[in-house]
């Protein structure tokens, strides 16, 4: 059988492999963990789609996308505590489900002409350049942002306004 959705894999993943721990075993952490990856998954994620339609040239309400988007980071920083990740000092699913969306935020604000600056957000600030200095994880996010550069690139667009985002 096929399994969908990526955070389903994750955890299938995680209960197939117990080395390294991705799930806290302290419950709170655990469930403060489900809570921050159906924040991203489920609302900043998609506050991000329409950005996707304007990369490819359609009319999209930007001020009210980036009002989307601006609120739910709000809401993620208030309950996300980066000590130094997002739910204490190991890294767990809550981290790689969230770093290729904030990379996604980064990049299509950036391309739709209002970047996203992660400085009113100092908790995620300082996740986000603690995530892009981990080396699976940069591992996973130049992946993203060498696909995302091509995609960029085949709809006829300067990749280079992307430089920056990592």
């Amino acid at each position: 059988r096929v399994l969908p959705e990526s955070v389903a894999i994750l955890e299938f993943l995680e209960d197939l492999h117990a080395a390294p721990e991705l799930r806290p075993g302290d419950p709170q952490r655990r469930g403060h963990m489900r809570a921050l990856i159906q924040i991203a998954d489920h609302m900043l994620g998609p506050a991000t789609f329409p950005l996707f339609a304007a990369v490819r040239g359609a009319s999209v309400d930007a001020a009210a996308v980036r009002r989307g988007i601006d609120a739910v980071l709000g809401q993620f920083s208030a309950f996300a505590n980066p000590a130094p990740w997002l739910v204490g000092p190991e890294l767990s699913l809550a981290d790689v489900v969230l770093a290729p969306t904030m990379y996604y935020v980064l990049a299509l604000t950036r391309l739709a002409g209002d970047a996203v600056e992660l400085a009113p957000y100092p908790a995620l600030a300082a996740w986000w350049q603690h995530a892009c200095a981990q080396p699976s994880l940069r591992m996973t996010l130049d992946e993203v942002d060498q696909g995302f550069r091509a995609f960029v690139h085949g709809l006829g667009r300067d990749p280079t306004a992307l430089d920056g985002v990592l």
